[in-house]
């Protein structure tokens, strides 16, 4: 038979407490990450941090020349339903006693993830990024306007190209 062992390690002398002034918590809405995200709050309601939520919309962006117009299709409009979907997603994912002690702030922003993640996080100077590591099933295009896809891979670019500039925890 299995039986579960609980080990209790020795008692710890002194805790260091951490602070966080600025926590990124990058978000692309899938389960792993609205968990990332409710961590992040929790460290933000802690250490009374300002909390930034990003959302990096991905697609027809750096790769190569955009048509702008067609007769049936604009993608200035098409990027911009993008942006309001996504900042009323980001404004949903918040529970509201949040922004009471939170000091949160809504980022949607075009790009390469990992790019524009690091990027946010230098300009914020940001103490933590909030990122889940979990591969979440990916939506299709049909349900989202846009493939997400940059889970996995963008949370392993960015723990190599941010371990000497910013607490990562996944």
């Amino acid at each position: 038979t299995h039986v579960p062992v609980l080990t209790v390690p020795p008692p710890v002398e002194r805790v260091e407490t951490v602070l966080y002034k600025t926590i990124l918590c990058p978000t692309e809405f899938s389960d792993p990450s609205i968990r990332a995200l409710e961590h992040a709050v929790a460290l933000a309601e802690e250490t009374d941090a300002r909390l930034v939520l990003l959302h990096v919309i991905e697609g027809l962006v750096d790769e190569g020349p955009v048509i702008t117009e067609a007769s049936h299709f604009s993608v200035p409009e098409y990027f911009r339903h993008l942006e309001r979907e996504a900042r009323a997603r980001l404004t949903s994912a918040l529970p509201e006693e949040a922004r009471v002690w939170c000091h949160p702030e809504e980022r949607v922003t075009f790009g390469k993830p990992y790019r524009v993640i690091l990027d946010v996080a230098g300009e914020l100077n940001a103490d933590l990024i909030a990122l889940s590591r979990d591969v979440a099933p990916l939506p299709t295009r049909a349900t989202t306007g846009v493939e997400v896809n940059w889970v996995a891979g963008d949370a392993r670019t960015i723990v190599a190209r941010s371990r000497e500039q910013f607490d990562l925890i996944t």
